[in-house]
């Protein structure tokens, strides 16, 4: 009875009128701005997510949905937040990995004089920004707009850097690169946390001639049976009733996350093939 007294008092305070009343004014307001102005709804969003990756991917899936493209980080036309650009929403510069907010703001004080031209005029403007920030900021394609892929950037940054320092006339002959795609996609995700420019699952998927579903249309399959591609993200195994291990696994493709349910006798025969990491392409049956 006491117990129950403590409870019943603590209800009095903790569902009260103000309370409830003004998460439900907030919760209106924001609902109004996310069907009626999604691209500064969602870029508010992000900007907000700055320290939590998995957070920042839900919302980019569910901007998607809205028709909301996100674009990738830029050199001249980034800021510290997600800006909205050209009916899209510009990717923050201080969410790269490596890139602080000293970093930024030499960068902005620089480009407020003036775009950056190409590679060496960004070197001789900024020649103080540390090597790991230069290489974070390459490998999430702030410097795409300059027409050289990222590994030949990577290659040849030093002996950039050494030219603009020693201010000679003849340049140096660079070393061309050919750029690994899927490398290339995993440096992205490094820095970014996720992927921005496509997902790797994308070129998985084009070698496979029958017909797949994306994971963001499973639902439209009701209790049916469909071949899915996903990248598995988690697994977590069980014991079932009994005594066997089954498991709860999440993958995802470029259109978004699904949770799959893998009972004990298939569990038991691809154990091995299902495991973090993994892309695998699977025969789903779709169900409440």
């Amino acid at each position: 009875t006491r117990l129950y007294q403590m409870i019943e008092k603590f209800a009095n305070y903790g569902f009260n009128k103000s309370h409830s009343v003004a998460y439900g004014y907030v919760a209106y307001q924001l609902a109004y701005l996310k069907a009626n102005y999604p691209l500064y709804f969602f870029a508010a969003i992000l900007s907000n997510e700055s320290g939590s990756a998995s957070s920042k991917m839900r919302t980019i899936e569910e901007s998607k949905r809205y028709g909301v493209k996100i674009l990738p980080p830029s050199i001249n036309y980034s800021y510290s937040r997600f800006m909205v650009e050209e009916g899209g929403i510009r990717y923050s510069l201080v969410s790269i990995k490596n890139v602080g907010s000293a970093g930024y703001k030499m960068i902005l004080k620089e480009r407020e004089k003036g775009l950056f031209k190409d590679m060496y005029d960004f070197l001789a403007r900024i020649p103080s920004l540390s090597s790991k920030m230069l290489e974070s900021l390459i490998d999430a394609g702030a410097f795409d707009e300059f027409n050289k892929n990222r590994a030949y950037l990577r290659k040849n940054i030093s002996l950039m850097m050494e030219y603009i320092q020693l201010g000679v006339d003849e340049k140096p002959i660079f070393e061309e690169v050919r750029e690994n795609k899927f490398e290339r996609l995993e440096r992205e995700k490094e820095v970014l946390g996720l992927y921005i420019s496509t997902h790797p699952i994308v070129y998985v998927k084009q070698k496979i001639k029958h017909p797949l579903v994306n994971l963001v249309d499973v639902e439209n399959y009701m209790d049916r049976t469909i071949p899915v591609v996903c990248s598995i993200s988690s697994v977590r195994a069980i014991v079932d009733k009994k005594g066997r291990e089954m498991a709860f696994i999440e993958g995802q493709d470029e259109t978004g996350q699904v949770e799959f349910v893998c009972f004990s006798n298939q569990y038991e025969r691809y154990k091995n093939i299902i495991e973090r990491g993994k892309t695998v392409e699977m025969n789903v049956r779709v169900q409440y």
